[in-house]
């Protein structure tokens, strides 16, 4: 007779911990299966609380699905509820044309803001202004998309709102430059990949982070004094620029990297190339795949713990001269793709174990890493 009533008691467990196992997460279910276990009242009690929470977590999304547009005024555009940060998003990545756009955003949208737009991919070719109307964003992407112009105005009430901004690798010849200063609240802005042969002098008091590349971009744009205050991190993607002029980041104060990849700068780095203002603290300088030949002592004004990067470049040689001041602020040297001769012109890392440690894949021409080197071998030099 106990052994009957324990069974029915078994199951009669299990079947209430299915139920719950396809009512809740994992964190309740371990917290009902223990109470069960422990004091019947107490696990009926909190089965009602899960089924309360339930309830309102469906009424909740109810709310946002309201707060949407019907899907046949927007299509081929879905509004999406996040309800993991209780946003709305527009993907709209089907777009094929501007005239679709457009017609979108003439729909009746009960909600006008939104968390995050997405026409990655998408085939519209120009972004007129005012083709969003009274919809806002915080964030847009346009990533690996067809767009050739993006027109003054484009941008709408957003223009408060977004934070960021994302036209990587599209075919852009023509984007607002001079309009950033209006963005209010702006933070990031990504420019490469594009065909925008020229860059003239932008503002903005909120930028933080900026990348840009053209295969027709040849020269680095002009930074006033006091235009972009809050910029850290500047970079510069494969264009053909050849040369950078001393000294011609002195004027962003917030600087702290800068990045120059795939570009064609060749020949020597100069003496003052990098170098900094009063209160500047620069800390990142990455030269990867670029045609220096030589760098010149004093080209970079080295900082604590400064990284620089010089991977794939034409020096054969890591000259004290230019590189000990780096490696004795703590600073690390990336060096990999250098065929450096291993003579006596790397002694002074070589025979320095915090010097050898801080200089990152540093191989000989033959191949040989640097920690297989023997240090005895170097101390007549």
């Amino acid at each position: 007779m106990l052994g009957k009533l324990f069974n029915t008691l078994v199951a009669l467990y299990i079947f209430k911990v299915r139920i719950a196992f396809c009512l809740y997460h994992n964190h309740d279910l371990n917290i009902y299966s223990e109470l069960l276990i422990n004091d019947s009242n107490k696990a009926n009690t909190y089965h009602k609380h899960l089924l309360k929470e339930q309830h309102n977590q469906d009424e909740y999304n109810n709310y946002f699905e309201k707060l949407c547009p019907k899907p046949e005024d927007i299509a081929p555009c879905l509004c999406v509820l996040d309800t993991e940060h209780s946003e709305l998003n527009l993907d709209c990545r089907a777009v094929v044309d501007i005239t679709q756009l457009q017609n979108v955003f003439q729909a009746e949208f009960p909600e006008t803001s939104f968390n995050r737009l997405d026409m990655s991919r998408s085939s519209i070719t120009v972004l007129p202004s005012g083709v969003f109307g009274n919809i806002t964003f915080k964030h847009m992407d346009f990533l690996i998309s067809s767009l050739e112009v993006v027109e003054d105005g484009a941008f709408g009430g957003s223009v408060e709102t977004l934070k960021d901004l994302s036209f990587q690798y599209c075919n852009i010849t023509q984007f607002p430059f001079e309009s950033i200063k209006n963005f209010k609240v702006i933070e990031s802005i990504w420019l490469r990949g594009n065909k925008y042969s020229a860059i003239p002098s932008f503002e903005s008091d909120t930028l933080k982070w900026m990348t840009l590349g053209s295969p027709y971009l040849t020269e680095i744009p002009e930074f006033l004094p006091n235009t972009l205050p809050a910029l850290e991190d500047l970079q510069f993607n494969d264009s053909p620029i050849t040369n950078i002029v001393p000294g011609h980041f002195k004027n962003l104060h917030g600087l702290q990297s800068l990045s120059f990849r795939w570009l064609q700068l060749s020949g020597v780095l100069t003496a003052n190339s990098f170098v900094w203002d009063e209160g500047q603290v620069v800390t990142w300088i990455d030269l990867f795949h670029n045609n220096y030949y030589k760098i010149e002592p004093g080209a970079i004004q080295f900082t604590e713990g400064m990284y620089v990067d010089i991977r794939f470049n034409l020096m054969d040689t890591l000259e004290e001269e230019v590189w000990r001041p780096l490696l004795e602020l703590n600073g690390t040297l990336e060096v990999q793709g250098l065929d450096i001769n291993c003579d006596c012109g790397i002694a002074w890392i070589v025979t320095n174990p915090q010097f050898l440690e801080y200089t990152v894949d540093a191989f000989c021409a033959d191949g040989t890493s640097f920690f297989d080197l023997d240090p005895k071998d170097y101390i007549d030099c």
